[in-house]
């Protein structure tokens, strides 16, 4: 089936195709920056997460950590790792409790008033700080406008929250009058108008956590205020849905109450280190994966636009001790693969996408090329290897020790198929014969999308439940000289060689 030339630009024609199913909410995972490196980065890409979350600890830790956070994202090699991360088409945003670093002890001495009152009836600078003092709110609003002009690119979304106690509230007549909800926003407000004057795109995450989870009653929010709904006091053990804290008319409110924009939810799913009692060696952590797809399933039911959940204490030292974390209830039902890593590591945008329903397993490619060449039109199968195409395969096992498939397609919807098995070459008289294919050439670059028969992927002993696949794609110079090979997973510079254990990786694609 061949495509056909459009001047659109690729995302326009992306949309207009409709070739990616929609995925649902955005995804995230937030880790302890010194867990952050390069294996948290192909893991949390590979898992089909949007975003990585750098979460300085908090608890009396808080302004130490934050403090220790801002220093260590003036080093190149904490930037070289953001940088990674982000060309790996990762989002990087920061989340942390931030009374202690807005407001700083040391003006105590000079300004108790600035402080909160405590149960005692005295002033106290160990918890946030008074939201009836303008003066305090003018100093909690222009450092927040600082850590927006210090966060290492991050996106435009900001989660300073603020201290990690129920005991903080300020007593005085102005804030004892406030709900602890009302308190919090009316400095979020405080915040967000002052950190605007740095990013006019910037938004700011109310906490609804603890004393906060019932909505404000006085205080409006200030556009740009947008709701993180984090039900720590959960029990583990049995969906949310099912739970007095996530009450879907107290869920309702809050939603309704700041809009539906961008809420968020942020759970503890994968936070190893509230499993391990905030207490390192982390103890082997084995995910309630009934409990996290019944949650995400109730989550995005009721509208939350993103969701993501702590994944502390699951870093390189938990991984030598335990293995590799199981994340994989959290991936989307299916694979998303954002941006293809050539041989020398060039970066290229082409993604790729494979969802299943009940009879087939549906793949897309959005390729990006400047250049696309073609093989003639009649010309043998085997011409298509010295133009541009895209290469998807299925695999039963991860040593390949069971013959699996290869699908080559051109930007023409031509097919090149072959039975690979490992360590003895392709099987070129093996067709597909339930494929279906459909491409593109657009403006930028070209699309293919196509599906295939479960049961055909069966012959092969594939369980879409646990399964192994690689995609590749091939960009060729007219005259078929070769430029690049590209693969969703790296090669460490070694020239690619797509048909070996290590350029598979696992999938679950539940129909």
């Amino acid at each position: 089936m061949s495509g056909t030339a459009v001047k659109l630009g690729l995302a326009a024609a992306l949309a207009a195709a409709n070739l990616f199913p929609a995925a649902g909410a955005t995804r995230g995972l937030l880790v302890h920056p010194g867990e952050f490196s390069a294996k948290w980065i192909e893991r949390a890409r590979m898992t089909g997460v949007d975003t990585l979350a750098l979460h300085p600890e908090g608890g009396p830790h808080s302004f130490t950590s934050l403090t220790n956070l801002l220093s260590q994202m003036r080093t190149d090699g904490f930037r070289a790792l953001v940088d990674r991360a982000i060309d790996a088409g990762l989002r990087i945003e920061y989340e942390f409790h931030a009374g202690g670093y807005l407001l700083p002890r040391e003006l105590f001495a000079g300004h108790p008033e600035y402080f909160r009152l405590d149960e005692k009836g005295v002033r106290n600078p160990d918890f946030d700080f008074c939201v009836a003092n303008p003066e305090a709110l003018a100093i909690v609003a222009a450092r927040a406008r600082q850590l927006v002009d210090s966060l290492y690119r991050s996106t435009d979304r900001y989660y300073f929250w603020l201290d990690d106690t129920d005991a903080g509230g300020c007593r005085c007549p102005g804030c004892a009058a406030l709900a602890p909800s009302d308190r919090q926003l009316k400095a979020l407000n405080a915040m967000i108008r002052e950190m605007r004057k740095s990013n006019p795109r910037a938004t700011l995450a109310y906490l609804a956590y603890r004393s906060t989870l019932e909505r404000p009653r006085t205080v409006k929010p200030e556009d740009g205020i947008f709701l993180e709904y984090a039900p720590i006091e959960r029990v583990w053990d049995k969906p949310v849905s099912a739970q007095n804290i996530a009450d879907p008319v107290r869920l309702g409110e809050l939603i309704a109450y700041f809009g539906g924009k961008g809420a968020k939810v942020l759970e503890y799913w994968y936070d190893n280190s509230l499993f391990s009692q905030w207490t390192k060696p982390a103890r082997l952590f084995r995910p309630a994966n009934a409990v996290v797809r019944a949650d995400l399933a109730y989550y995005g039911r009721i509208g939350f636009a993103d969701i993501a959940s702590f994944a502390c204490y699951l870093g390189d030292d938990y991984e030598a001790a335990w293995g590799e974390p199981d994340l994989s209830a959290f991936a989307p039902d299916g694979i998303v693969c954002r941006g293809f890593w050539g041989e020398a590591r060039k970066r290229d945008q082409t993604t790729f996408e494979c969802r299943a329903d009940a009879d087939r397993v549906y793949f897309s490619f959005n390729v990006w090329d400047d250049n696309v060449t073609a093989a003639p039109v009649g010309e043998p199968e085997r011409t298509l290897e010295s133009y541009d195409r895209v290469e998807v395969f299925f695999a039963a096992t991860a040593d390949l020790s069971k013959p699996y498939c290869g699908i080559e397609i051109d930007p023409y919807g031509r097919v090149l198929d072959y039975r690979g098995n490992y360590g003895k070459g392709l099987d070129y008289s093996w067709n597909v014969r339930t494929l279906k294919v459909s491409t593109r050439i657009v403006e930028g670059g070209y699309l293919v999308k196509g599906s295939i028969a479960i049961t055909e992927l069966a012959e092969f002993e594939i369980d879409l439940r646990n399964c192994w696949f690689g995609a590749f794609r091939a960009d060729y110079a007219p005259g078929g000289r070769l430029i690049d090979w590209y693969s969703f997973r790296p090669s460490d510079g070694r020239p690619a060689n797509f048909h070996q254990p290590n350029m598979f990786a696992p999938a679950a694609l539940r129909p």
